[in-house]
This record gives structure tokens, sequence and C-alpha cells, in this order.
């Protein structure tokens, strides 16, 4: 079973990555370029061209599980969903969106792509974030980026574990309070995030 990673040379995908290969998953990079650091797999894929989308299953037929990275436009699901029916048929069982807490199911852009994955009935978790701590770090001293990393980076861990393991369809955390729910009721609390 392998996990495509798409817009995994980027900030979230390539952290995701490193994470989910340390824990023995199988891991299947997408870039716009084919390439990839090592010791990744890498093949070519771009939002914009959909003859790219076959390219992660022609190089494994076991992709069972996608963490989506939509592209940067205003219909994100006009590009997005062909290349979910086609994982789908492919035999992709579980997606996790990254999305952003101010979005809700339905609003565009991201949450368009949440409310299909909710009307497909597909196994699915969307990740909520307020913002990402390292955006604000780049004028501070370094002891105090590295701890953040570190936070941050074990904080990811239980939250991207949770995204592929559980049946959870919803994950928010927010600054102050984190918290992972279903449709209809929370599951755990999480611990607070810096």
């Amino acid at each position: 079973m392998t996990i495509l990673v798409t817009g995994g040379t980027g900030k979230t995908g390539l952290l995701l990555s490193r994470l989910l290969k340390e824990a023995n998953h199988s891991v299947l990079i997408t870039s716009r370029s084919g390439t990839a650091p090592s010791p990744y797999q890498a093949v070519k894929f771009d939002w914009f061209d959909s003859e790219t989308f076959e390219n992660p299953f022609n190089a494994d037929s076991s992709i069972d599980r996608v963490y989506l990275i939509a592209p940067a436009v205003v219909d994100q699901l006009t590009i997005v969903k062909p290349f979910i029916d086609l994982a789908m048929s492919k035999g992709v069982k579980r997606f996790v969106l990254l999305s952003a807490s101010q979005v809700d199911i339905g609003s565009p852009p991201m949450g368009k792509i949440h409310e299909y994955l909710s009307d497909v009935k597909v196994d699915y978790a969307v990740l909520r974030p307020t913002w990402f701590m390292r955006t604000y770090l780049l004028n501070t001293n370094s002891k105090v980026r590295q701890g953040l990393k570190l936070h941050s980076q074990r904080t990811l861990v239980l939250y991207f574990t949770r995204a592929f393991a559980s049946r959870t369809n919803f994950l928010v955390w927010q600054k102050m309070d984190v918290s992972l729910s279903s449709r209809s009721k929370t599951l755990h609390r999480l611990p607070t995030m810096l």
C-alpha cells in the first residue's frame, strides 16, 4: 500500500513524506518536474495537465491513499475532481485534503473539494490549520525557530498519522484549541499547538 503525496516537494508535502517514510510507509511524491530529493521516488504530475494524472498509478499500482494539495486557483474543484475520480477508479480508498480553518465545506476554493469528497462517500480527512507558525519565524533567533520546528514536526506526525489511519473526516487545528472530530461529535482532544 502506497501513499501518494501531491505537492510532494512543497512545505507540507516534503515534511509529510519524510514523516511517512520514517514510519515505514511506502510513499510516492508528485512534482511538476517529476523529481524529488533523495531518497524519495517521484513522478511527474501537474494539476494543469490532466495527461499527467495517470502517471502516479502507472508508477505504482498499489496507491490507496492520497494527500491532496490543490492548485492555487479559485475554481479548484474543476481541476481536482477529474483526478479524484480517476484515483477512486484506480483503488484509492482515502484522501487527506489540506484546507484552511476559515474555509467551510462548500465554500470556495477548498471547501468545494471537501464537499465533493463528502458527496462521493469516499473515506477522507480535511486538515484545516489556522496558519503555519514557520511562516512567521523568518526573523526570530535560531534556537526559537529550531524549538518550534521540532514541536511542529512532532505535532504534525500525530495529525497526519490520525488523518491517514482513522475514519475521521474532519480535522481542525488552531492556535489555542485543537480538536479531531467527525461529522457529529468530537472524538479526541489534542494538545494545543503553539
